[in-house]
């Protein structure tokens, strides 16, 4: 499992190998090559919706890559997918995060602001097993997320006194002529009535 983990994270930063172009790369699934147009990985992890039950190997090959292999001056990426077997097999899974499990923000609480909401559940099964002994088999795999996410967006207003029309400004500055006569530089209250 953290092979795919990190075949996620080779995709998406489209890692140069040996000092090669990201499109150098060759991305492999069962031995055939899954690049997209522009020679890249095409997308999610190993260029194909595989989930992690599915796989059963997976391999980066960096330098040294037999002929077997072939068009690439980069790395190679192989991911070889799980195969039914005589012996009837599954898993299920689930992770659960929520906002009850998680640590309030930082700036969430410097501000007062309330925890937004957040909830996410991953989620599969695989399963697997002969048709016809020695002969037939089935492998099947499935994954899901689901996610609902909230974000906290604090809204500054006007207090009542601005709302009344009596705003103040307290700083400081070195302009006199900014204020009008008889206020002071560093606190200055008008009456916008």
């Amino acid at each position: 499992m953290p092979a795919l983990i990190a075949a996620t994270v080779v995709l998406r930063m489209r890692v140069a190998i040996n000092g090669a172009r990201p499109q150098q790369n060759n991305y492999r699934l069962d031995g055939i090559s899954i690049e997209d147009f522009a020679n890249g990985g095409s997308g999610s992890v190993l260029g194909g919706n595989v989930g992690v039950d599915a796989i059963e190997e997976f391999s980066v090959l960096t330098s040294n890559i037999s002929a077997e292999y072939g068009r690439t001056s980069g790395g190679v990426i192989n991911a070889v997918t799980r195969s039914g077997s005589n012996q009837s097999h599954g898993s299920a899974y689930e992770f659960l995060r929520n906002s009850a499990l998680d640590a309030a923000n930082f700036f969430d609480n410097a501000g007062g602001i309330q925890k937004p909401s957040f909830k996410r559940n991953q989620f599969g099964a695989s399963a697997g097993g002969p048709i016809r002994n020695d002969k037939i088999f089935i492998f099947g795999d499935y994954e899901g997320i689901r996610q609902s996410k909230g974000i906290a967006n604090p809204v500054n207003v006007p207090s009542d006194a601005a709302r009344n029309g009596f705003l103040t400004y307290v700083g400081a500055t070195q302009d006199p002529s900014l204020f009008p006569s008889g206020c002071a530089a560093t606190g200055v209250t008008t009456n916008a009535k």
